[in-house]
């Protein structure tokens, strides 16, 4: 009887032990390079990787959808993750010239570029010069031919405004002329201090100080503070109480864009060419793989995974916000790495969008509206400052859906989260009352769409502010670059193929 038990066991026993082994398999993967993140970073380093002849790579994307940043909603249906002619941007949307990566990514992929007024005339810079401390868009269309106007919510009443010498006869005249002396301030800081990253005396003086006590230095008209104020928020969604002088004297100086930052959108959206990618890619491109430790490993790195996969691979290249980034255990990043992503914090950005079945206000007005407000301390009932007409492709060309979008940023959305649906609805419905000339369209929309970027469990904010990384995993992504694009797509774009270079330079052959 014993014999038999043990005749038993010993199949079971080698069943036992060649399952273990194939599960232990399953759990353990290598790679040439891992990629965490598949946003614009992750995504171009692939595409760069490739294209350099190292195709063993994988991605791993922690949300059910590559994009990072960026996502794309159809006007008409609200089904995301899509490209197509009808679809808003609810993440990060605009190009400008200067952004010559992400306009060669996206055109490779099949995606071009086109002017935010919809003008078929070419691409080319607005024809109107704005004031420098200006947060609203700056020119809809290519001519210098009579606009439809916008609106301005000001202290001493509304006013419409066409181009920027009507916006100056719109807007209070002594906060105007604070706001001019502010600028001759402002550009002698510019020139104080060079866009290459550097520490010396004129940096450290500026970084010791927040742009917010700037603006109390330099500016006593609550109109003109308030407008500071939102210039920072369309900036950085963050209140200038919290962002560095010398941040916002670097990016008033160009340090990291130029041209018209909101000139151009991308057909089909700033997700498309993601989507495209991760399509080609097939397989290599991991969805719902969220990595929680990249550690070192006999020579190589070992990227765990919630899932209780690891990989090893040779090199990784981590991407994502600094407030994601933070929560992975990376023993290789530096102190000094550490540290900085803890100091970090997330812009607070909500995109509220009204959307109509065409863009019935283009016959008589942009869609755009503006608001100067006094000291938020007081203004307790403010928490819009900016808003336009935000519609798809489609509906810029007459055959396809409107929409009209505000940006809740900064302070004001934190106090926006405050409201029921009903008052937020209503409160921006109100903005555009006035202006839109209280036309009983505006109250029946077909859809309401609001996307809140800190929300969101991956990206806990929109955009942050830029900084020089420390040595360390490359490290890749809009958030941490130190020079041209640092804070757009197009840095990611540039840090994504830089990481991927840097990869190509060690061998020439990885695989």
């Amino acid at each position: 009887m014993g014999s038999e038990l043990a005749a038993r066991r010993l199949p079971m026993m080698g069943t036992f032990i060649v399952t273990a082994l194939l599960a232990r398999a399953a759990a353990e993967e290598e790679v040439a390079v891992a990629i965490v993140g598949a946003g614009y970073a992750g995504l171009s380093a692939a595409l760069a990787l490739a294209e350099g002849g190292v195709d063993d790579f994988r991605v791993f994307e922690a949300t059910d959808h590559v994009g990072g940043r960026t996502r794309n909603v159809d006007a008409k249906t609200l089904r995301m993750d899509t490209a197509n002619d009808d679809v808003l941007e609810v993440g990060g949307t605009f190009v400008a010239p200067g952004h010559t990566a992400l306009v060669d990514f996206a055109a490779r992929l099949g995606f071009p570029v086109y002017n935010v007024s919809g003008s078929r005339r070419g691409l080319r810079e607005p024809s109107k010069t704005w004031p420098w401390w200006w947060f609203g868009v700056d020119q809809r269309v290519d001519t210098d031919s009579t606009l439809a106007p916008s609106t301005l919510y000001a202290s001493t009443g509304n006013g419409d405004f066409s181009s920027p010498e009507e916006l100056r006869a719109a807007f209070p005249e002594d906060a105007w002329a604070e706001l001019e002396a502010a600028g001759a301030a402002m550009a002698n800081l510019a020139a104080s201090v060079g866009c290459e990253a550097h520490e010396d005396d004129a940096w450290a003086a500026l970084d010791g100080s927040t742009f917010e006590s700037w603006i109390r230095a330099n500016v006593a008209k609550d109109e003109a503070r308030g407008a500071l104020r939102s210039m920072c928020r369309g900036m950085i969604a963050q209140e200038p109480a919290g962002v560095s002088l010398l941040f916002t004297v670097r990016s008033l100086k160009g340090c990291w864009s130029s041209g018209d930052d909101d000139q151009y959108r991308i057909r089909g959206g700033t997700q498309g060419p993601l989507l495209a990618l991760a399509a080609r890619f097939g397989g290599r491109v991991a969805l719902d793989a969220e990595v929680v430790a990249v550690t070192a490993s006999d020579g190589r790195w070992r990227v765990a995974l919630r899932s209780g996969v690891h990989v090893f691979a040779k090199y990784v290249v981590v991407t994502g916000p600094p407030a994601v980034v933070a929560k992975i255990r990376a023993p290789a990043f530096s102190a000094i790495t550490k540290q900085l992503l803890q100091r970090m914090p997330m812009g607070a950005s909500t995109k509220y969008f009204l959307i109509y079945d065409e863009p019935w206000w283009r016959a008589f007005h942009s869609g755009q509206v503006v608001v100067t407000d006094p000291d938020p301390a007081t203004a307790r009932d403010v928490y819009v400052y900016a808003c336009e007409d935000h519609s798809p492709y489609s509906g810029l060309r007459g055959r396809g859906p409107g929409a009209l979008l505000c940006w809740i940023e900064g302070a004001c959305n934190l106090r926006f989260d405050g409201l029921t649906d009903d008052e937020r609805r209503a409160h921006v419905t109100s903005l555009f009352a006035g202006a839109l000339k209280n036309d009983s369209r505006l109250y029946a929309p077909t859809h309401v769409v609001a996307h809140d970027w800190k929300a969101q469990p991956f990206a806990e904010g929109a955009y942050t502010l830029a900084q020089q990384k420390a040595p360390g995993l490359f490290l890749a992504g809009s958030d941490y670059v130190a020079g041209y694009g640092a804070g757009y797509i197009e840095g990611a774009v540039r840090s994504g193929q830089a990481a991927a270079a840097a990869i190509l330079g060690f061998t020439t052959s990885v695989n």
